[in-house]
Formats: C-alpha cells, sequence, structure tokens
C-alpha cells in the first residue's frame, strides 16, 4: 500500500483547501475502506481521512475523507498482461489527464457557461496525482452513489448523456481556444489503448469473437456473421478519419459503463464521470452508443435511444455557447449509428467481465480475476459462469440477440474479414 509523505498530506490539503500557504495544521491522516466489495479491475479503492485545522490557533478539527485509488498490488497483476497497468501506464494516463488536462477542460466550459454549479461539472476535483495514486473528492459527499444493478432507466441515461455532453464539448472548447490541439499539447493523457495494433497483434479480436460465437450457439442463433463483424466492429474505430467528416473527433471517456457513472437522483437526475483510464481522442458518439449498450435491457433502447441522441444534442449545443460550431442532430444520429457495430463489440467484450454476480467474484482470489476473467486467455471461464447464473447469461444475451439480429440486417457477409496491419503487407510482399 502506497505510503504518504507529510509534505504529500500537505499538498492534498492544500489543494483542498484552494490556498497557496501552509497555515492549516494537519493533526493526522489514515486509510479507511471505501467500500465492503471490490469495484474495480485496474487499481485498489480506498478512502483517505485526513484531520487538520484551518489554522494554528483554530481549536477546531475537521476531517476530510478523499476518494484515493492506487496501483494494484503486485501480488494481484495479471500474469497475461502484467505490464497493463503498470509498465503500460494507464496510471501516467490518468494522472497527466486530472493533472494537466481537466483543468483546462473546467476553465473552456466554465467561460462558455456550462458549468453553472457545482453538479454541471463532468468529474470530481483532483487533489494529488502521480503515477501510483489519485486522491479525487469523495462524490458521495455530494450526494452521488454508484447503481448497484448496473442498469440505467430514462433518467439515468438521460443524465450521463447530458454529462457525456459536457465532456466532449469542454474538449471541443479547450481546443478553440489553444494553439494546438490538446491530444497534441499533452499525448500522455490520450494514448491509444483500444483500438491498437497490439490488439490485432494479441489475437485479443479473435478472443472476443469465439466467446460471442460459443454463447451465439448455446442462444441458438447462427455464429457465422461474427468474426467479420468483430473486425469490422474494431476496423471502423481503428481507421476512423476526421477528413470530410462535419463531427471531429476530440476528448472521449473511453470506458462509459455504469460503475462510471456515478448518479445523484433529483429533477433531474445529475451524473458525474469517474475513471479516466481509457480517456482518448474519438468519435464522440462512441461514448453515447457504448454507454447505451452497456447500461439498459434491450426494451430501454428501442423506447429510449432516440430521446437521448435528442438530450446530448441538446445540452452539446447548449455547452458550446456561441463560440463554436454546431453539429446538426442529423450529424450526431448519422456518427452514431455508424459506431452502431463498434458499440455492440465493445459492450460484448466487456459485459461478460462487469456483469458478474458479486458472490461469485468474491469466490476468485484478486489473481484467479485477471488471469481467468479480465485478461484471460481462453473464454472456458466466461462460458461456465453463463451456464450456471441464469441472471448472467440473460444479460449478455440481451445483447447478443439484437447483434446477431442487426448483423442479419445489415446483410453482413459471412467471410472472415480480418484487419491487415502495414507490417503484414510488407511481409506478404517480401515472400512474394
Amino acid at each position: 500500500m502506497y505510503e504518504f509523505s507529510p509534505e504529500e498530506i500537505r499538498a492534498i490539503v492544500r489543494n483542498y483547501l484552494g490556498t497557496a500557504t501552509d497555515d492549516f495544521v494537519v493533526v493526522s491522516s489514515s486509510l479507511a475502506a471505501h467500500s465492503s466489495s471490490k469495484v474495480g479491475f485496474m487499481g485498489d479503492h480506498r478512502n483517505l481521512v485526513v484531520e487538520f485545522r484551518r489554522s494554528a490557533d483554530s481549536p477546531s478539527v475537521e476531517s476530510k475523507s478523499f476518494f484515493l485509488k492506487t496501483l494494484p498490488a503486485r501480488d494481484d497483476t495479471s500474469a497475461n498482461a502484467p505490464d497493463l497497468v503498470v509498465e503500460g501506464g494507464l496510471f501516467d494516463h490518468e494522472a497527466e489527464f486530472f493533472n494537466r488536462v481537466a483543468p483546462l477542460l473546467r476553465r473552456s466550459l466554465r467561460e462558455a457557461g456550462g458549468i453553472k454549479d457545482d453538479d454541471d461539472d463532468f468529474c470530481p476535483r483532483c487533489y494529488l496525482a502521480n503515477g501510483q495514486i489519485l486522491v479525487l473528492e469523495d462524490l458521495r459527499d455530494r450526494g452521488y452513489a454508484m447503481r448497484e444493478s448496473k442498469l440505467f432507466g430514462r433518467g439515468e441515461l438521460e443524465a450521463a448523456a447530458r454529462a457525456l455532453a459536457r465532456l466532449h464539448a469542454s474538449g471541443l472548447l479547450a481546443d478553440l481556444r489553444g494553439s494546438r490541439p490538446l491530444r497534441e499539447l499533452y499525448p500522455r493523457a490520450f494514448a491509444e489503448i483500444l483500438f491498437t495494433e497490439a490488439a490485432i497483434k494479441t489475437k485479443r479480436l479473435d478472443l472476443a469473437a469465439d466467446l460471442i460465437e460459443r454463447l451465439a450457439v448455446k442462444l441458438g442463433r447462427d455464429p457465422s456473421r461474427v468474426r467479420s463483424a468483430v473486425h469490422r466492429g474494431f476496423a471502423v474505430a481503428y481507421r476512423w478519419s476526421d477528413e470530410a467528416r462535419p463531427m471531429k473527433r476530440c476528448v472521449t471517456h473511453g470506458d462509459p459503463w455504469p460503475n462510471n457513472m456515478l448518479v445523484k437522483q433529483g429533477s433531474p437526475d445529475r451524473v458525474c464521470l469517474v475513471d479516466f483510464q481509457l480517456c482518448r481522442y474519438g468519435p464522440r458518439t462512441i461514448d453515447l452508443a457504448e454507454l447505451v449498450y452497456l447500461s439498459t435491457r434491450r426494451e430501454t433502447r428501442q423506447a429510449h435511444e432516440s430521446q437521448v441522441l435528442e438530450v446530448y444534442h441538446r445540452e452539446l449545443t447548449r455547452c458550446l455557447g456561441p463560440a463554436a460550431a454546431k453539429p446538426s442532430l442529423e450529424d450526431v444520429r448519422a456518427e452514431y449509428e455508424e459506431l452502431r457495430l463498434t458499440a455492440m463489440y465493445l459492450a460484448l467484450m466487456y459485459l461478460p467481465v462487469i456483469c458478474i454476480d458479486k458472490r461469485i467474484m468474491s469466490s476468485y482470489t484478486a489473481q484467479e480475476i485477471n488471469d481467468r476473467i479480465v485478461f484471460r486467455q481462453s473464454n472456458d471461464e466466461i462460458v461456465k459462469i453463463y451456464e450456471s447464473d441464469p441472471l448472467y447469461a440473460a444479460r449478455i444475451d440481451d445483447v447478443l440477440g439484437e447483434y446477431i439480429d442487426y448483423l442479419e440486417r445489415i446483410d453482413l457477409p459471412k467471410e472472415y474479414e480480418p484487419i491487415v496491419l502495414p507490417d503484414d503487407d510488407d511481409d506478404q510482399q517480401q515472400q512474394q
């Protein structure tokens, strides 16, 4: 577990108080459990509790609890992907976002009128960040909470869409006011992690296709188009270009599932986004489409998907204000539809991991969770859970059935169309 230095504790309190002076006095600091169960896969979560006096002569001692995210213990790291979180730099990635990018996003959005109060913010405040730890505000203090069911109704879904719109608008505004796009100024914050050559070379696409095919057979559906669809869905995002597009890429969240969308219920509901380890520059509606497929049942999607796009567009337009060109609702709908295949592939890649019941998950050690489930080399464990848990199977089948229906509707050819990398082209030419 990370050990804070006295100066780091003072820096956290200083940033929390928003002061440049050291008039306060730190009394004590300690760690406490954040939750009774594990809530993430890429780090350990706790609370840092700091007691302090605002001045040396203050008679009262204040206590403040911060959300603490640390690197996973070495013993918990998967043998299959030991460098993804640590050497792979996911913590550096997120620390760079909070240290460098988030302040610019907030300032741009506030100056354009997109932030009117604290609940218009799109992410938590950060008080200390480096390659090993993140110290953030505990959003529970403002009434935000994680949804146990991992399913959203219309109100929560629309609130999440508004939060994504604020994030996207803030990035577009920051790019407008800066000399260069944020991705050029802070490349470490936007390193591509999802749609890379490594995912192709390590056969992660084929692993996903194998699982979808196996589960499709169990559902009594034709799996013959799945492998081609998985590669095509990946290729849409992998080869995405802004050329001749009315909507340009911008800052996106990259991992918009319900655990990363803390909800504050009200009229209307509010959502604050957390976990920016997969933050990237990409087409904005991939966030929106992935959110829809990861957080709803099919009947909710059918009933409210169109309204969610309208809510997103309305909030995006509001936040951009008069300074920026605004896409039309038709532009939003067209990009969303172009990315639907990609979003369904991502949902079927993530749902088998995130929907495992807590009781079942608790039967594994942290190392087993990583080796057999998160960074698995085979799908046998996932299939085993699918066969033993009807609720888990139903949640996956909900998206799987729509996926197969969609593949048949768009008349996707059954022929397998693997993505060819530039190096593969060179190798083929040399062999000839």
